[in-house]
């Protein structure tokens, strides 16, 4: 009876070193595949040299990872750069620096659903 607990707790903490490390893995190679999307459209659209200052960071709300970034010559809006799905979907959107609020005229903004990780 104890070979038989002994067993089952081994082999369920086997499969939970197991999970843990899949798990891990996944959100690296989530956050390396994000972050290549978002700086494949930067160098795309010539946007890698304005970029002033440039922040990385992962939402727990949604897990997804994002940069935060301000370009030269719109100094006064704080852009979000995020893929929509893993290799597939982006938008940069720009809010207000001051007040955090979306500036839908932003110099910078852009949406498409279909760009996708070449």
């Amino acid at each position: 009876m104890a070979k038989k607990i002994l067993g089952f707790v081994l082999v369920a903490v086997i499969l939970f070193v197991l999970v843990a490390a899949g798990f891990f893995a996944y959100k690296g190679y989530q956050k390396s595949q994000n972050f290549k999307l978002i700086d494949q459209y930067l160098v795309e659209k010539n946007l890698k040299d304005k970029i002033i200052d440039e922040k990385s960071d992962y939402d727990q709300r949604k897990g997804i990872f994002y940069k935060e970034l301000r370009f030269k010559g719109d100094e006064k809006n704080v852009y979000i750069a995020q893929p929509i799905h893993l290799k597939r979907g982006f938008f940069l959107q720009g809010f207000d620096a001051k007040t955090k609020k979306h500036d839908k005229k932003a110099k910078y903004n852009f949406f498409d659903e279909e760009y996708k990780l070449k």
